[in-house]
């Protein structure tokens, strides 16, 4: 699926990239443009994705969302369908950092309480990728093979944690454990559509123009490792539930902890489910 030659459908394949204006979406946008994809530019700075869509030329698309924002992200998947009529890969990227100190002092309201805390990179950087799973799952299985390819960017903080950024690290922890569950449970069941995530380290992007006066170069990741494990998630439809962490020109397909016991992988590693079936009990 990495080339238009390589490619089993009838024309060019379609992917779809949230926050594709900028930064590491960016990167994957043209690449992928670069390889004959057709690619839908999704991005909540219109200014900057339509310039970016005027350079892509006829292959590429933008399409203004908020992925916090489910009816905004769904008419993003729907307009990428009604473009092309195929959706074989998702780029669930966008993201944004913490907006709050979650360690500072606050000041009492009328009752006491402090004043409800700003959880937009929640919104954005997990239940966007909520999003995405829900509609790409959708849209895959109208294809005629009923296959696809779903990579979310999570963080390194979604596997070490980050304490100056508890929110996000919140957010980025429940992408990778989103990632494993899904890919996990579709290749239970058989389904055509793999699930991965991309934890970088420290990305130059707009994100994290903070950081970069501080870190040294020398421990800052390329935007050329994000690209090349996006592409072998693309390439390889054996990579299912797998954290990708990129650290500088490094890959380390980061796999799920070991069971601690036989009861932790009776519970988690498909035992439990599969008695509950046998009984048919449903969750849904």
């Amino acid at each position: 699926m990495s080339s238009v030659n390589g490619d089993t459908r009838s024309g060019a394949p379609v992917c779809l990239v949230t926050g594709g204006a900028s930064g590491m979406g960016l990167a994957v946008v043209e690449h992928l443009l670069k390889l004959g994809w057709n690619v839908a530019i999704v991005d909540y700075n219109e200014e900057t994705g339509q310039a970016v869509a005027k350079s892509c030329g006829p292959q590429a698309v933008f399409i203004k969302a908020n992925v916090a924002d489910y009816e905004e992200i769904a008419a993003a998947f729907a307009r990428t369908w009604k473009e092309w009529k195929r959706l074989d890969a998702v780029y669930g990227n966008a993201g944004i950092g913490d907006r709050i100190s979650f360690y500072a002092q606050q000041e009492d309201r009328e009752d006491g309480t402090p004043p409800k805390p700003n959880t937009a990179v929640i919104d954005i950087d997990l239940y966007g990728p909520i999003y995405c799973a829900w509609l790409a799952f959708h849209y895959f299985r109208k294809n005629p093979d009923k296959a696809g390819k779903l990579i979310f960017t999570s963080s390194m903080a979604g596997i070490y944690t980050g304490s100056t950024v508890p929110l996000y690290s919140a957010a980025k922890s429940g992408v990778v454990g989103l990632t494993r569950s899904l890919g996990q449970r579709l290749k239970e069941i058989g389904e055509p559509i793999t699930v991965n995530c991309i934890c970088p380290g420290l990305v130059h992007t707009a994100l994290t123009k903070i950081y970069s006066f501080t870190c040294p170069e020398e421990y800052v990741t390329p935007a050329s490792t994000i690209v090349k494990a996006f592409m072998s998630f693309i390439d390889d439809s054996s990579l299912t539930g797998q954290a990708a962490e990129c650290s500088g020109e490094n890959i380390h397909y980061r796999q799920r902890p070991e069971f601690s016991d036989n009861k932790a992988a009776f519970i988690c590693g498909g035992g439990l489910g599969e008695a509950m079936a046998k009984l048919n009990v449903k969750l849904y």
